[in-house]
């Protein structure tokens, strides 16, 4: 049997939800894809589909499969692309980056400038939003986010983490009550970030951890204004340690419970379930690389273990 062949046919059968759709896209008769999934089963000694007149269905095998399957085929592709492509050769085309307002900010838009210095013959278009991006329906290349929820169907390579800080002016601790404790949190007015959540994880001395639930008569998504309302006096936020310390290194801001963080989480580079074209898989690299350098910095801090790339 011709596994990646096989394969291929496996997972657009289960994109279309159909085994005559699969065989329309695949320029294949029914038969043919009929039969290829039926040498898969038999040669894995499982079900993979469950049949109906309507529709297919995936068995937990199938399930199983099909993340592996995604995983092979992907990076078969990424091998085949790199064997074709000529070493050496200039940059050409256009990369499309798809990131929130406060990444590309802090961070991307050095590497992107730094990038497009070094390869003139390649474009980026940086798209910065705060809601969710479909990528392939927008035509994304790479997009990255901070967060422990990632989207299905995209692979995500971790590339660092970043860490949280608790911050207020000096303006409204002054009117405000004591915060030495982290349920202290509970008890005045904070500017909660409706993609954080109100239940916030805290670490402490020692790995210690606890857990608030925060409330505060102001809720937005965007990390910038959270900031400009924390630096008006309004209340306590939960703030990236690299965009906070600028304000903290100014006086604007204190930090609140400084000997606690919030919950780390995740810097991530997203692509679609496809193989990178050779300047997005440059620019991935370059970007890798420094947030390498950013190794026991308080914005990105890459560990060893954190370089693996699974499937979400």
């Amino acid at each position: 049997m011709d596994l990646l062949p096989s394969l291929s046919v496996f997972l657009r059968v289960t994109e279309t939800g159909s085994f005559s759709r699969a065989a329309d896209s695949l320029g294949m008769t029914r038969s043919m894809v009929t039969r290829r999934i039926q040498a898969l089963e038999e040669d894995l000694g499982t079900k993979l589909f469950f049949r109906s007149t309507r529709k297919v269905t995936l068995s937990s095998e199938g399930m199983e499969l099909l993340v592996r399957a995604r995983d092979l085929l992907a990076k078969t592709n990424a091998l085949y692309v790199e064997l074709r492509d000529q070493a050496g050769k200039p940059l050409f085309g256009s990369i499309r980056i798809a990131s929130s307002v406060i990444i590309g900010w802090v961070f991307l838009q050095k590497v992107v400038q730094e990038f497009l210095d070094a390869n003139p013959g390649v474009t980026i278009e940086l798209v910065t939003e705060d809601q969710p991006i479909k990528m392939v329906d927008e035509g994304i290349d790479l997009a990255f986010k901070v967060g422990n929820r990632l989207p299905d169907s995209s692979v995500a390579k971790k590339i660092g983490v970043v860490q949280n800080y608790f911050c207020a002016s000096p303006d409204f601790l002054k009117k405000s009550r004591k915060i030495s404790r982290p349920s202290d949190l509970e008890k005045v007015n904070f500017l909660v970030n409706t993609y954080l959540g109100s239940n916030i994880q805290l670490v402490g001395p020692e790995g210690k951890k606890a857990t608030v639930n925060v409330r505060g008569r102001f809720i937005s998504r965007n990390t910038f204004i959270n900031c400009r309302s924390c630096l008006r006096g309004d209340g306590v936020a939960m703030l990236p340690a690299e965009f906070a310390q600028n304000y903290i290194d100014k006086g604007e801001l204190v930090r609140v419970l400084p000997e606690w963080e919030g919950e780390e989480y995740g810097f991530y580079a997203l692509y679609p379930d496809r193989a990178l074209s050779r300047p997005a898989r440059a620019f991935l690299e370059l970007t890798v690389k420094r947030m390498e350098e950013l190794s026991g910095h308080v914005y990105g801090r890459v560990r060893q273990d954190d370089q693996s790339e699974p499937r979400y």
